[in-house]
């Protein structure tokens, strides 16, 4: 089973096969700074295109 990441690279969104990297990634993107995060979001998805449909 693969167990997807929000802490990936929004464009192609990471997946994990292992649910511990997975959940270890989460954490250590929730010790970001907001600024962080929005950093990586604007470089790698600048129209903030929505990517639902993308991942399902």
């Amino acid at each position: 089973m693969r167990h997807p990441c929000e802490g990936g690279d929004p464009e192609t969104l990471s997946f994990f096969v292992n649910i511990r990297l997975a959940i270890d990634r989460e954490k250590q993107l929730k010790k970001w700074k907001r600024q962080w995060k929005l950093n990586l979001i604007e470089k790698l998805n600048p129209q903030w295109r929505d990517l639902y449909e993308d991942i399902v």
